[in-house]
């Protein structure tokens, strides 16, 4: 049931607040939103449930109808920086307006409506600013349906997100200990249970060992080559393709010299003047000629 103003209530002591008439769906959004920003304001409520929710959260509460002047006083409008008319019926908005201009002609007063009547109405009473729900809801339509995909996608997706913490956060977080000790247990029981299973690495561990572990020297020697192994290894190779094996020669005892060394090349003296014939062009598929006395 309404409530009438209480006689026993005192004018508030704020000063540049704000005043929200009527703490219903519209008034509490704009309440939780003056919290949030810590911006002093208080609350005009004639509705007795409505009042014990703004006193629960801590909001200062006029108990008693806007449009009466008195109420108005007790909410110091005159000192006020502003006046939200929160309520939906455009009859008691129009007389909350009209009062409240009144006592605080410099004030500013935002108002709801419902349609463009209502709206001219408001203004015509002293209202600064009238917000037309129905329009309101439509510009912001539009302003979804003008973004791209992409802008969007990001609102649907941050919607779902909100939609799976808010449970969480009504539950209450897990916090970790303050203890240095607890804490580094707490982190290291939580690395437990998101570290992979390691495979081991591709290759053998003698051969490779596993990542961040050093090779065990008794396990994880590798032999060192033989150097006849690999000499032996080469010759069969070389024998594979029929190249003729060189035997190492071992420079302490050379073998001895079989046969005549080979004549050193005759030195060929360099013309004076250039070649008046062309010579013959080269070939890298056609053997060099080979000299005469080579033949022999």
């Amino acid at each position: 049931m309404p409530l009438e103003a209480e006689p026993t209530q005192v004018p508030t002591g704020q000063s540049g607040h704000v005043i929200i008439v009527g703490f219903g769906r519209v008034g509490s959004v704009v309440g939780e939103a003056l919290l949030e920003a810590r911006t002093p304001f208080l609350v005009v409520e004639d509705a007795e449930g409505r009042a014990n929710a703004a006193r629960a959260r801590g909001i200062e509460v006029v108990v008693g109808n806007a449009a009466a002047s008195k109420v108005l006083t007790l909410a110091n409008v005159a000192g006020a920086s502003g006046v939200v008319i929160a309520i939906p019926n455009a009859f008691e908005a129009g007389q909350a307006v009209e009062q409240a201009r009144k006592q605080n002609p410099q004030v500013l007063i935002v108002a709801r409506a419902h349609s463009d009547e209502e709206e001219t109405h408001l203004k015509a009473l002293g209202a600064n600013v009238v917000i037309l729900g129905e329009r309101e809801i439509g510009l912001g339509m539009v302003d979804v349906i003008n973004r791209d995909s992409k802008a969007v996608a990001e609102i649907t997706a941050a919607d779902a997100v909100e939609s799976v913490l808010a449970p969480l956060a009504a539950a209450g977080a897990t916090r970790l200990p303050a203890d240095p000790n607890l804490l580094a247990e707490a982190i290291e029981a939580a690395q437990v249970e998101v570290q992979h299973v390691d495979s081991g690495p591709a290759e053998p561990p003698a051969v490779v060992s596993a990542y961040g572990e050093e090779p065990d020297a008794a396990t994880d020697a590798v032999a060192e080559p033989d150097d006849a192994a690999v000499d032996a290894e080469d010759i069969a190779e070389l024998e594979a393709f029929d190249v003729p094996v060189v035997q190492a020669v071992d420079v302490a005892t050379p073998d001895p010299i079989v046969g005549a060394a080979p004549a050193a090349q005759p030195v060929v003296a360099r013309p004076d003047k250039p070649a008046t014939t062309p010579g013959v062009p080269f070939n890298p598929e056609v053997p060099p000629p080979v000299p005469e006395e080579e033949n022999a």
